[in-house]
């Protein structure tokens, strides 16, 4: 009852703007009644009583102009949550971006410092060692003299003056950041939000609404002065533009005449062409169901890749701060102890550079910050918009994290990430390779649990139960036996009348007295009657039932004398010998039957050839029913005499 009652109100809102408009255009001028200005629900006279006479400017600007609706008010909603979070996030990363530059003054901590100086003892021993090293190199080879003072010069500064060094050139990376990027001041997530956000009062208030054309890219002014979470937080997007009442519209934000009269109206297409509409002001002074352009135009799509760019470059520069700030402390710890080294002084000279370009890589991050804002500023003006624009700002997000070549390239430096994106790929596939090899473990064991479980339940083990087949094949096996089982009941109930019948022709069609009993017949019929049996093959066919003893006559005796059997011996054992086993298929077997019938019942006798391609089981049943059929004609006893139904005589049996 609750679910209709809800469905019930969600229908009568949706279906109250239609109303409601229609009562404006047609029941408004009708009315009767006249409301007073005491009513709370008194809505007065428009204040404005202007008419639309430019329809270009709406096909122009319709990208911004958008009609306030319930739909439109839940996406908008929506969308903007969804960008505040994503703000936050890319906030979060630029100022991690910010506080992880300043990681670089570690080299300089009291803690470095301390290291510094418990490693003096081993300074004071390797020098020792490197002096007794180059006073051999100097007695053994006279020719190569090493430049000792320079090597002396180099050591006095890497051990004295490294502390200054260090701390004078954090200073200068820092302060050439904010230079370059303005500061912690500067928060460009809110910028990207600004310069997808179009106010239209703005518009009015700074330029000259009349001469707005979004589609041309003229008169458009982007942002509404969004610079901190707060803010952003105070926008409302669904916010809309009341043209009828003065003082929610017009005196409270302070537009002009002119921009009144643009939001008043809206473009109508009708099968006469464009016509301006008005913009329906609702009910009541509350404007429920009123149909007034949204304030704000927002592109979603675009700001939200973009930011998601700015969150991954910032994310990126953060761990190539972090590297950098570790390498700077590794490079002072060692250019302290190849100090010590005044014989060859090379590794201490290739520290030193190495740390000069350690910062001038740094320096090249942070204009690569600066070219990316600038490059995301100019995409708007070549005409990229939506979410293309939204694309090329992440495709220039990935080329600065892979850092510029010609960087690489001089200083042998990388100033992206281009090494570690690699290794962070590589980790990632042995990740995903351990993650499948551990689902294929554990899909093993739960399937090992599981077909325990079975067993315990059933009885039975896996390849018994997929020997039965699939659910439908069970299905299909149960459906044959059903029928196959009333096809015997019909043939066993059928069978006696059909052996009496066949009894009585043998009577009617029996010699005389001197000649010998007929026993074929009624071996024929029991042959005939009999289902043959796909395991093991029946053998009754040699034997037949006779009319009575042998050198005796029953005529004209009513009551019948005990059959005789005949058989054939030989022929029954090698049947039985040869049958297929139940391990066979049933395809073997069926085949297997149909040569021992043509054997038995077929005109010659004979056994069925297999076809040039046959199945190794056709040929191996050829070659037992080639056995069979010397083993039946091998016979030399009494053979049933059978008659057609044409009254001609059957010679089959006759040689």
């Amino acid at each position: 009852m609750k679910k209709m009652v809800i469905c019930l109100l969600l229908a009568l809102l949706c279906l109250l703007p239609c109303t409601t408009a229609l009562a404006a255009e047609t029941g408004s001028e009708n009315n009767t009644t006249t409301p007073t200005a005491d009513d709370p629900y008194y809505k007065g006279e428009s204040d404005d009583n202007s008419d639309a006479d430019d329809l270009q400017w709406y096909r122009d600007n319709a990208a911004l102009l958008e009609n306030n609706n319930i739909v439109g008010d839940a996406l908008r909603s929506v969308s903007w949550s969804i960008t505040g979070l994503v703000c936050k996030v890319a906030n979060v990363a630029e100022t991690l971006y910010t506080k992880t530059f300043g990681l670089i003054d570690i080299t300089n901590y009291p803690q470095i410092n301390d290291l510094l100086d418990t490693l003096r003892p081993v300074l004071l021993a390797l020098t020792v060692l490197c002096c007794a090293g180059l006073g051999i190199m100097l007695l053994v080879q006279h020719e190569k003299r090493p430049p000792l003072l320079r090597n002396i010069l180099l050591g006095i500064v890497a051990v004295s003056a490294s502390a200054w060094l260090f701390s004078t050139a954090n200073d200068l990376v820092i302060a050439f950041r904010d230079g370059i990027l303005g500061g912690e001041e500067v928060n460009q997530s809110y910028e990207l939000v600004e310069s997808n956000l179009i106010d239209l009062i703005r518009i009015d208030k700074r330029g000259d609404i009349n001469a707005l054309n979004y589609k041309a890219g003229q008169g458009v002014i982007y942002g509404v002065g969004i610079a901190s979470q707060d803010d952003m937080d105070s926008i409302d997007l669904c916010e809309t533009l009341d043209w009828h009442t003065a003082k929610n519209g017009k005196n409270l934000y302070g537009w002009s005449t002119a921009f009144n009269n643009r939001v008043k109206y809206r473009l109508a297409h009708t099968a006469d062409g464009d016509v301006a509409r008005k913009n329906y002001d609702g009910l009541t002074s509350a404007n429920i169901g009123n149909q007034f352009f949204y304030r704000y135009s927002f592109d979603f799509w675009s700001c939200l890749l973009q930011l998601l760019s700015l969150s991954l470059l910032f994310l990126a520069l953060c761990y190539k701060n972090v590297r950098i700030a570790y390498e700077l402390v590794v490079s002072r710890l060692l250019a302290f102890l190849f100090a010590a080294d005044i014989g060859g002084g090379e590794k201490l000279k290739n520290t030193l550079l190495f740390v000069r370009d350690t910062y001038l890589t740094m320096c090249v991050c942070v204009l690569s910050v600066k070219l990316y804002e600038i490059m995301v500023g100019l995409v708007t003006s070549f005409g990229i918009t939506g979410i293309g624009k939204g694309i090329v700002c992440l495709l220039i997000a990935y080329a600065v994290i892979d850092g510029p070549n010609l960087v690489e390239r001089i200083l042998g430096m990388d100033a992206g990430l281009s090494s570690s994106v690699g290794r962070a790929m590589a980790l990632f596939g042995a990740g995903k390779a351990a993650g499948r090899t551990a689902a294929r473990l554990g899909g093993k064991a739960v399937r090992g649990v599981k077909n325990t479980a079975m067993a315990a339940a059933t009885g039975t083990t896996l390849r018994q139960r997929q020997s039965k087949g699939s659910t439908g094949e069970q299905f299909g096996k149960g459906i044959h036996q059903r029928f196959h089982r009333e096809d015997e009941d019909t043939r066993q109930q059928e069978q006696p009348s059909r052996q009496q019948e066949q009894q009585e022709q043998t009577r009617s069609a029996r010699p005389k007295a001197t000649e010998p009993p007929a026993a074929g017949a009624e071996a024929a019929a029991a042959t005939e009657a009999a289902p043959a049996k796909p395991q093991p093959f029946p053998t009754d066919f040699m034997d037949a039932g006779t009319a009575g003893t042998s050198g005796g006559s029953n005529f004209g005796n009513s009551v019948p004398e005990v059959k005789k059997r005949v058989s054939n011996p030989a022929f029954s054992e090698a049947v039985k010998r040869l049958t297929p086993g139940p391990e066979s298929s049933a395809e073997e077997r069926k085949d297997f039957n149909r040569q021992v019938t043509a054997i038995v019942r077929g005109r010659k006798h004979r056994a069925i050839q297999p076809p040039v391609g046959a199945d190794l089981y056709q040929v191996k049943n050829y070659e037992k029913a080639l056995e069979l059929e010397k083993a039946y004609h091998a016979y030399n006893g009494p053979k049933p005499d059978r008659k057609p139904k044409n009254g001609k005589e059957d010679k089959r049996h006759g040689r």
